[in-house]
């Protein structure tokens, strides 16, 4: 099989290289702007996260906040300890990715799981570049528990488990993205930032109660479509299910509603979705750029694409 194409970008199979290389890519488009002052208005400010992290503990004395008491510290010394605050300036951007079958097809330019791979990467970057503290969730088990890193440094290790995770399809799973964003709503902090890099059916299976646990928290996702899924050709394809050959005929008006069914009406339900709990959508093609979204990921609005 066939996993590169002339110009020795990854077709069928991402490649760590190929993800390392979209940092240049990202370097171009413009990052989030911040504010300068205290004011209200569009732009981010330089404070991030809900403000305020622990910075250390201190004897306990009389006036302090008795919910700051350090519990842990006092039970160890015998002497009653208070933690101190200080802002929080280091926002986290957690990358959760979708590896159902459905994504290891294309009939542009690549494989959705390659163009999947290359996005979930300039996501990373990009929050590299915004000096975010950033994380990878691989929805392995029934819990995301992603360690978070900074800088470049801490990036790499995040591609080579990204395209490790994407090498080969894996079984399918019902609502096997349902579980890590439970776990995720309850571990990332409000004003943390989360891009859910999937295919259409997978976050539709997502109810709506697992949504609403993510209120705070600045959600991104991103379908990853095919072109001949959206606007399937007037004609016969044949296809192979299990040892038989079939044939689709999508001339016939019954065949390609079904066809619409399947695979634009998931879309289309999600939008609705995604309005009623303010997430930002948005649709990138397997033939598409794959950092042509991140104008969406820094605008200050919601964005549909």
């Amino acid at each position: 099989m066939r996993t590169n194409d002339s110009t020795g970008q990854d077709v069928t199979v991402p490649t760590v290289e190929a993800l390392i290389a979209l940092r240049g890519e990202v370097a171009h488009h413009r990052p989030a702007r911040r504010a300068q002052s205290i004011k209200i208005g569009p732009a981010l400010s330089p404070v991030r996260g809900r403000g305020m992290e622990y910075a250390e503990s201190r004897d306990y004395v009389a006036g302090d906040d008795a919910r700051h008491i350090d519990w842990r510290l006092t039970a160890r010394i015998g002497r009653a300890h208070t933690k101190l605050f200080q802002a929080e300036t280091e926002r986290i951007t957690a990358v959760l990715i979708d590896l159902s079958p459905s994504l290891f097809f294309g009939t542009r330019t690549r494989f959705k799981s390659v163009q999947a791979a290359r996005v979930a990467a300039s996501a990373l970057w990009s929050a590299v570049r915004d000096g975010d503290r950033v994380g990878l969730v691989i929805p392995e088990g029934t819990a995301a528990s992603p360690r978070f890193a900074s800088g470049v440094r801490g990036a790499l290790p995040l591609l080579h488990g990204l395209a490790q995770a994407y090498a080969a399809p894996r079984p399918r799973v019902q609502g096997a993205l349902v579980n890590p964003l439970s776990s995720l709503a309850k571990r990332l902090r409000h004003g943390a930032r989360l891009v859910i890099v999937a295919d259409a059916h997978s976050v539709a299976e997502v109810p709506d109660t697992v949504w609403s646990m993510l209120q705070g928290i600045e959600v991104h996702v991103v379908l990853i479509v095919d072109a001949l899924e959206q606007q399937p050709p007037a004609s016969t394809l044949p296809a192979r299910v299990g040892a038989s050959r079939v044939f689709l005929r999508l001339g016939q008006s019954e065949t390609a509603t079904r066809w619409r069914d399947y695979f634009t009406t998931p879309i289309e339900a999600f939008k609705v979705t995604a309005m009623r709990q303010r997430l930002r959508i948005h649709l990138v093609s397997t033939d598409d750029n794959a950092t042509e979204w991140l104008h969406g990921f820094n605008a200050p609005q919601a964005h549909v694409a």
